[in-house]
């Protein structure tokens, strides 16, 4: 089982909304550089050695932001800066991701983001049986009323 921790040091740099020009959009050069850093402490914590990834694996990863303030911020955009930073390093695709914890601290001498990843053990989910098509059809048409039934009421 994969078990991968790294720190980046420095204040975290929460995802922000891609600005547009036209039908382009652009991702703010402070965040791409952040996402970059992330991606290279990730490579360095990684096992050396062939990556054998899969879509069915599924992954934990714990996320704790060292802020150098108390200024409010969203979890939701410090998580999603990391996720997305991780996809193709870590695992094929933050949509992988199973368990998902993220916690702020104040440290105003050392900011950094503290990030682990687990590797979940795999559970084979046997598929449900299908039913054919012909046993899911339970409608039947109605009986229809005679004609001498209705007048004679």
């Amino acid at each position: 089982m994969m078990r991968i921790a790294f720190t980046v040091p420095g204040p975290v740099v929460p995802w922000q909304r891609a600005s547009s020009v036209g039908t382009r959009r652009f991702t703010s050069t402070r965040q791409r550089g952040y996402q970059a850093s992330v991606r290279m402490h990730a490579l360095a914590a990684r096992p050396r050695g062939p990556w054998l990834p899969s879509k069915a694996q599924r992954y934990r990863v714990d996320v704790e932001a060292y802020l150098p303030d108390e200024r409010r911020r969203d979890l939701d955009n410090i998580a999603k800066t990391i996720l997305d930073a991780l996809n193709g390093v870590l695992y094929l695709d933050d949509s992988q991701i199973t368990t998902l914890l993220v916690a702020t601290h104040v440290d105003r001498e050392r900011p950094r983001v503290e990030v682990h990843v687990v590797e979940l053990e795999r559970v084979e989910v046997p598929p449900r049986p299908r039913k054919s098509r012909a046993a899911r059809v339970t409608c039947r048409p109605r009986a229809q009323k005679s004609a001498a039934a209705g007048e004679a009421s």
